[in-house]
C-alpha cells in the first residue's frame, strides 16, 4: 500500500476550492486540506507538525498574499522546506521568480482544466524527485 501524498492547499474562491477537491478526489492516495486564506491556514496550523508533502497556494489572497503566507509558514522549523505550486489566473511566472520563493516547483495557471489538474501537480512533484 501506498503512502497517501498530503497537499495543502489555500485558495480563496469557492468555486476553485471546489473544482481542486473535485479532482482530487478520483485519486485514493491524495489527501487534501484546505484554507480560504492564509490568515486561517496559520491559525489552524498553529502548533502542528508538517505533515504535508505539498503545497498549493492561490498568490493574491485576501489578508495576505500566497507569497506572505508561506515566508509565515516557513518561520516554523516543520515547514520551512514544505515544496510550494502556486495556482494563479493574474501573474507571470517571470513575476512570480522575482518573488524569490525557495522551494517553488511552478505556476498553475487559473483556469485549470479539473481533470488534468492531479497529472500537472504529480509531474512537478516527479520532476523535482527526479532532479534532485
Amino acid at each position: 500500500m501506498t503512502a497517501p501524498l498530503k497537499l495543502l492547499f489555500v485558495e480563496d474562491e469557492p468555486d476553485i476550492r471546489f473544482v481542486i477537491q473535485l479532482a482530487f478526489k478520483r485519486l485514493p492516495h491524495v489527501e487534501l486540506t484546505g484554507f480560504e486564506n492564509g490568515v486561517d491556514a496559520l491559525e489552524a496550523l498553529a502548533g502542528t507538525y508538517n505533515d504535508f508533502d505539498l503545497l498549493m497556494s492561490d498568490v493574491l489572497l485576501p489578508g495576505m498574499t500566497g507569497p506572505e503566507f508561506i515566508e509565515q509558514l516557513r518561520l516554523r522549523p516543520s515547514f520551512e522546506d514544505l515544496p510550494v505550486i502556486f495556482l494563479t489566473g493574474s501573474i507571470l511566472q517571470e513575476e512570480l521568480e522575482g518573488m524569490d520563493v525557495p522551494n517553488c516547483l511552478g505556476v498553475i495557471a487559473k483556469p485549470f482544466d479539473a481533470l488534468t489538474l492531479p497529472e500537472q501537480v504529480l509531474g512537478m512533484i516527479n520532476q523535482r524527485q527526479t532532479a534532485g
